[in-house]
């Protein structure tokens, strides 16, 4: 169950850092310096970043699962708690896409925008976890390259938040959104090829 489960949410976070950098390529009309990963909606291949945010959100679930079973500590079940119900909320804001600018607003992108808020449980859920973890058997090279994931996390999340709101109309926030992307789905895919290696060896 844990390996397959692991293999779930690397192969699941896989797919999204594919389908965005097809994105990336066949939806020039969206600019990735000013736009975030949500506005694809609107170019001709929308239904792609739906795929895409569902696939991320299962890979973290999963990930969850995963961790379940070996962690003990409240600390690292409480980063896990955070990251499924993150992963949960990313599979609805593949499922309801955003508003496009200047328009009515409609359900789906009210759900979509509630739902995009996951991002404040998903870095204290990175630390936590690696919190805990530091206090397991990992060698020290694996615990300081994760925690400096997760550092680069939080600085390229309030950058993020920074860029898309008070300073938006510097047009740089595409940048730091993807930046946090970048972060989180590496921190995923560590993560979870480090728990495929457990399980081989275990």
């Amino acid at each position: 169950m844990t390996k397959a489960t692991s293999f779930i949410s690397l192969a699941a976070t896989l797919i999204f850092v594919l389908l965005l950098i097809a994105l990336h390529m066949i939806s020039n009309e969206i600019s990735p310096i000013s736009y975030g990963i949500s506005y694809y909606a609107f170019g001709n291949f929308g239904y792609l970043i739906g795929i895409a945010l569902i696939s991320v959100g299962i890979g973290g679930m999963m990930f969850g699962v995963t961790k379940w079973s070996s962690t003990f500590s409240n600390t690292g079940r409480a980063g896990i708690i955070l990251l499924v119900t993150w992963g949960f909320l990313s599979i609805f804001a593949g499922l309801f896409p955003l508003d496009p600018p200047n328009s009515p607003i409609t359900l789906s992108g009210v759900i979509h925008n509630i739902a995009g808020r996951n991002v404040i449980f998903v870095v204290p859920s990175v630390f936590l976890i690696e919190i805990a973890a530091a206090k397991s058997h990992l060698s020290s090279r694996n615990k300081n390259r994760k925690l400096l994931l997760a550092w680069f996390l939080l600085m390229a999340t309030v950058l993020m938040f920074i860029f898309n709101a008070p300073y938006a109309y510097l047009g740089f926030g595409g940048v730091f959104q993807r930046l946090y992307w970048f972060a989180l789905t590496f921190w995923l895919i560590i993560s979870a090829c480090q728990q495929l290696r457990q399980t081989s060896y275990g």
